[in-house]
């Protein structure tokens, strides 16, 4: 989310709790001056008070309660500053090859993690309600575009060795994890189909 931005000539500050992440987000934005890249989570970084013309979050804030995320991002914006925050949700939640695959993703990820997709819609619907009972915040808006893909078996897997939870598994559960899903993917036909559903909520500091 903030290489677009950076390629455009906006100063930022992004906020990054992993090292490694941060680290690549550093290198990408290397060439963009006005990009500051900060290792720290959004709840320990020090407020700087309405510094902010836009404070934006993409698939993150589900993390934060959100009496806290919006408080602290009102503290942040400047008054009439906009809070973006987006989630690219999957909805696939009602195939066959989810439910084949959801075992899986019992033994490997505790069930309050993102990728369970009916905790993480919750997050997203209370972050949209919260917003519109804000005190701090108006004109509350919600943006989804929905749209689908059917991948490889191969470029499945690919595209979930991207997901930074996938990735954090140590090197034995990684190989037993991607084994078993592949498995699955092969029994489905080869191919796996896909719904999304790309949520933006957004709002207008007072």
């Amino acid at each position: 989310m903030t290489l677009p931005f950076a390629v455009r000539g906006y100063t930022i500050l992004a906020l990054e709790p992993g090292d490694a992440m941060a680290a690549l987000a550093a290198r990408k934005c290397r060439p963009y001056p006005n990009v500051e890249i900060v290792t720290l989570g959004f709840e320990a970084w020090p407020t700087e008070p309405e510094a902010f013309d836009l404070v934006v979050s993409a698939q993150a804030f589900h993390w934060i309660e959100p009496e806290s995320g919006i408080t602290k991002s009102a503290e942040a914006l400047k008054p009439g500053g906009s809070l973006a925050l987006v989630w690219h949700l999957d909805v696939s939640h009602d195939t066959s090859f989810w439910k084949a695959t959801q075992p899986i993703y019992d033994v490997f990820f505790p069930r309050t993690s993102a990728a369970d997709t009916g905790w993480l819609l919750g997050a997203v619907g209370r972050y949209g309600e919260a917003l519109r009972v804000s005190e701090v915040f108006a004109d509350p808006g919600e943006m989804r575009r929905a749209w689908e893909k059917t991948y490889s078996g191969e470029d499945y897997l690919k595209l979930l060795n991207t997901f930074s939870d996938h990735r954090a598994l140590s090197v034995t559960d990684r190989a037993r994890f991607f084994g078993a899903i592949a498995e699955t993917v092969d029994r489905a036909g080869g191919s796996v189909h896909r719904r999304y559903e790309p949520v933006l909520l957004l709002a207008r500091r007072r």
